[in-house]
């Protein structure tokens, strides 16, 4: 009889625990989010670099090491530029609003331990290290990176580490560094994916065929001035979001806008001197196909842009 009785209790007791389980998942569902950060790139000014990697040691959201990323990765940054993206991992955040998202680089070694762990990869196969410091670390506070995250949520952040703006020329041919503090955070921005959209499109026409490279800069409608051409290669449009070099075809891609309006800048550069370095040569005069307004392109979420252009004249500034 009391062999019985407890079996009955068991029975009973089983699906308390059952149910007890399931309501705590619940709960730790409700009071967090999953969080994916990738990376991409907008590149780089310069036809000696054949590669541009990055050893990223650590992720941070607030101060506090998130969970979501593992181990050290190196990246070569040049491998994910006009849409294209690399993980760093996703991971659960408390429900909640976050202010910072800081990269901490290891400059000393890469994921397989080789030295140096940030460096500029040249076409002759040459390592040039872009510690500009006496640190092996350094944490890259990301400008304007605070985000929510929603209950149950599932959201994804691109970080566009801007090469062009991050990585300062010397005087050497093979004389690279990454920037520090303030100029070094200036050079990446985060968006959230869902809520970002691009701008496409193909360049045609004899000034844009006589040119050895062309760059087009996207601006916050408003924000550019022709001031922004002045000084050398390391400080020419530092106001611009980001960038896109048009390929052999004329196709261009500038990825990961947030919504807003727009203003377009199409520039020419030369190897003047053969050094390799590209010079500013000018800027391309432009005829636009279809209805878009090259000062007022808008950009919606989760949607593409199209602009195709015919490069007409090239003026100075």
């Amino acid at each position: 009889m009391n062999i019985s009785k407890s079996i009955i209790a068991t029975l009973i007791i089983a699906p308390l625990f059952f149910f007890t389980s399931c309501s705590d998942d619940d709960n730790a569902s409700a009071s967090s989010g999953n969080v994916t950060f990738e990376i991409t790139d907008a590149p780089i000014d310069n036809a000696n670099v054949s590669g541009a990697f990055v050893t990223v040691s650590e992720v941070r959201v607030d101060g506090q090491a998130w969970s979501g990323f593992t181990g050290k990765k190196t990246i070569d940054l040049l491998a994910y530029q006009n849409g294209r993206t690399e993980g760093l991992g996703t991971g659960e955040l408390n429900v909640g609003s976050y202010s910072q998202v800081e990269l901490v680089l290891d400059y000393a070694t890469d994921a397989s331990g080789n030295a140096p762990g940030c460096y500029i990869m040249t076409t002759d196969n040459d390592k040039v290290d872009l510690n500009g410091t006496s640190s092996t670390t350094g944490a890259i506070a990301i400008n304007q990176s605070n985000f929510d995250v929603a209950s149950s949520s599932n959201s994804s952040y691109v970080i566009d580490f801007d090469l062009r703006k991050a990585i300062q020329k010397g005087n050497g041919v093979k004389d690279y560094s990454l920037k520090s503090g303030a100029a070094l955070s200036a050079a990446l921005r985060a968006e959230n994916k869902a809520q970002a959209g691009n701008i496409s499109g193909k360049i045609s026409g004899s000034a844009y065929s006589n040119s050895e490279m062309v760059v087009v800069y996207a601006y916050e409608k408003g924000q550019y001035a022709s001031s922004e051409a002045s000084g050398n290669a390391s400080t020419q449009f530092q106001g611009a979001v980001t960038s896109s070099v048009a390929n052999s075809e004329g196709d261009y891609t500038l990825s990961f806008l947030k919504e807003g309006d727009y203003e377009l800048i199409f520039c020419s550069y030369e190897d003047a001197n053969n050094d390799g370095e590209m010079e500013l040569e000018g800027k391309l005069t432009l005829d636009i196909a279809g209805t878009l307004d090259l000062q007022t392109v808008t950009v919606s979420s989760s949607t593409t842009a199209t602009l195709n252009i015919t490069a007409a004249a090239l003026i100075s500034f």
